[in-house]
């Protein structure tokens, strides 16, 4: 009776919280799918001149270059008399002795008393001064250029002149030559207006806000049932494991190590970069890319990382301040794969963790030590697959729900984080096959919805003030000026690996050829004995899938630095400790097995050596080797390693030649 009653309570409860995911979850998808295309209020910016009853020239140089529009309007013969003796600007967009100034300006000039209006090298009006002279009094000159053409007219006269072409000049500010009383100027007509490019910079509407708020909320919802719907079969288990509150002597070294990087070591050649760009957030309320790419938001990548830059920012401006992010990141990332992966995969050995600690430490300091997202999505890719793992150890879908989470999260960090999208691809059929053993507590909906709402919360932070059109926008700009190679040119990554550069540096070519060498030798192991002794064939198998899709991924960011492989630092130490299993294993087959696997560790040292030591910017500064490969009165570590690898390789030959083995 007992029995029947508590069958009775759990299909009950099944039945409420398999109808709370289903609502809260498709609510929270809705609202989420609607964020990009509801309004936000955007914010017009102007410039006007004269400033302050003063007729000094303004600075205020655009991000965007050439503004929306500019409208200027000059008192003709006030202005002339007005100019300076020996002086002829009346009003210019750019200083005359500016680096090209009349290629990419808007001036109006008056020469030996005559009228001039030019833009970008184009002249639009020209008066003589005879012309000028003949003017009715109190004429103006109204100079407008927009985006469908460019217009000079001195109205009540046939003086008049325009254009379809889009002129719109760089605007650096407003540079003048006159001087005298400024009021009687302003009250003759002086004056100009500049529309200020400022469409990126919005709030969202009380509608955008409120579809924010609802899918958050419905997505916390959605969660706890699911965590609900989990706890109907009567199990417990930890989402972290008893690991996660030890403390061994290797996590006191890779913390002192990384501790130590981050007040002494090298950073990246981006700090400056993305510091500056974190600093002007907060002033325009949005993170800009004024370097390269005109002030077009970072949207639909960057968020919520650059924002915590930003936040970063208003407290200080320090180098080690600005990079605790990483700093966290990194012992994040160690734990998890010392706690969640390793023991996962089956490796509880000494040597395997050492050696994973090594080769994430390998990748970790030379590759993500600075301001950039690589720290954060290595992070995202190792925690949204080690939710994974814990799910399918667990058949729990919370676990999986919170991985969809950190996919999403880590995607919109950067272009890289499609690599966290690939563990989720990668565990989907798992995660089918425990919704289909699970349909007799709730229909396939009810496991699906909540996911769909945790997919999506990532809306928020990548449209919380932008719209869909102005994120394609600023899509289009950063393809159309580049750098954005298409996707056959992936080789350009591994190539520049080997370049005489820092991208190809000693530091950087090492961790890279180990986990490459490490995963030529999984491959090995499994297509030769289908299997890897010690380790758990289904995780084994995930994590290659993983390695590849990232891989394949890669192939698709329009970039094509060696900066992006610090997206595999945790992942390279999984790799670091199977490979090493398989390594030891083969060497012990024989002493001509040992004698070539000595051979190829030596070698992929002697190419590792042959690229420069040497670090980004700064960090080089007043070195006299940061040009030059490792080296001791002009000998060459790299080709003193290539001649040991030799030998040994020569002595391995002679092993097979002398045995049959």
């Amino acid at each position: 009776m007992t029995s029947t009653v508590r069958s009775n309570d759990v299909k009950t409860s099944a039945l409420v919280y398999s109808r709370i995911t289903i609502v809260s979850g498709l609510l929270a998808f809705v609202s989420f799918l609607l964020t990009p295309f509801l309004p936000v209020n955007q914010v017009q910016s102007q410039l006007n001149w004269p400033q302050n009853a003063s007729l000094s020239s303004v600075n205020a140089p655009l991000i965007s270059l050439a503004p929306d529009q500019l409208e200027v309007t000059v008192p003709v013969a006030e202005s002339i008399d007005a100019l300076r003796e020996g002086e002829s600007l009346i009003v210019g967009t750019l200083p005359t002795s500016s680096t090209k100034a009349t290629d990419r300006g808007l001036f109006v000039t008056s020469p030996e008393g005559g009228i001039v209006v030019t833009s970008v090298n184009e002249v639009i009006l020209e008066l003589t001064p005879e012309q000028v002279a003949d003017l009715p009094a109190g004429a103006q000159l109204v100079v407008r250029a927009t985006p469908d053409g460019t217009a000079a007219e001195i109205p009540g006269t046939k003086f008049a002149e325009d254009t379809e072409d889009d002129l719109r000049p760089q605007v650096t500010g407003l540079y003048t030559e006159l001087e005298g009383d400024t009021q009687a100027l302003v009250d003759a007509g002086l004056g100009a207006q500049v529309d200020i490019n400022s469409r990126f910079t919005s709030t969202p509407s009380v509608a955008k806000l409120a579809a924010m708020l609802i899918g958050l909320a419905s997505t916390a919802v959605a969660l706890w049932a699911l965590w609900r719907l989990d706890g109907l079969d009567g199990k417990r288990f930890p989402f972290f494991s008893r690991e996660w509150r030890t403390f061994k002597p290797l996590d006191a070294l890779v913390l002192a190590i990384l501790g130590f990087w981050h007040v002494f070591g090298a950073n990246t050649s981006d700090d400056g970069y993305l510091l500056t760009m974190a600093r002007v957030a907060n002033e325009s309320d949005y993170m800009a890319n004024y370097y390269r790419w005109y002030g077009v938001p970072e949207s639909p990548f960057g968020s919520p990382f650059y924002d915590i830059l930003s936040w970063l920012s208003l407290v200080s401006t320090a180098s080690m301040w600005m990079r605790l992010p990483t700093l966290i990141a990194g012992v994040l990332t160690w734990w998890i794969l010392s706690r969640e992966i390793l023991p996962r995969l089956g490796q509880s050995r000494r040597a395997s963790f050492w050696t994973a600690a090594f080769v994430f430490l390998a990748f970790w300091l030379p590759y993500n030590n600075g301001t950039r997202p690589e720290p954060i999505i290595a992070l995202g890719l190792i925690a949204t697959w080690a939710s994974f793992e814990r799910a399918i150890a667990t058949n729990r879908l919370f676990p999986a729900a919170i991985g969809t989470i950190f996919a999403a999260f880590t995607l919109a960090c950067g272009p890289t984080g499609l690599s966290a999208v690939g563990v989720f691809l990668v565990s989907l059929p798992s995660m089918l096959r425990i919704m289909h053993s699970r349909l007799d507590a709730a229909p396939r909906l009810a496991y699906i919805a909540p996911f769909l709402g945790a997919g999506f919360a990532v809306m928020v932070p990548v449209f919380h003030d932008q719209t869909l059109a102005t994120v394609l926008e600023a899509t289009s700009v950063r393809s159309a000026v580049g750098p954005a190679l298409e996707w056959y040119s992936e080789w350009v990554r591994y190539g520049t690996l080997f370049e005489q550069t820092v991208d190809g540096s000693m530091t950087r070519r090492f961790p890279t050829f180990i986990f490459l060498f490490s995963i030529g030798l999984i491959l090995w192991a499994l297509f030769r004995f289908n299997k890897i002794p010690g380790a758990a064939p289904g995780p084994t198998q995930r994590l290659l899938l993983i390695v590849g899709l990232s891989t394949f991924f890669l192939m698709f960011t329009p970039t094509k630095w060696t900066h992006h492989f610090g997206i595999y630092a945790g992942v390279a130490g999984v790799i670091a400790a199977l490979g090493a299993v398989v390594l030891s294993q083969f060497a012990l087959r024989s002493p001509r097995a040992r004698t070539f696997a000595i051979a190829a560790v030596v070698f992929l040292l002697a190419i590792s050596f042959a690229g420069w030591n040497a670090w980004w910017y700064v960090s080089s500064f007043g070195i006299p080797w940061w040009d030059r490969t490792v080296q001791f009165k002009a000998i060459e570590a790299n080709k003193v390693l290539l001649t040991i690898a030799l030998v040994i390789f020569a002595i391995g030959i002679v092993q097979s030649l002398r045995h049959s083995y």
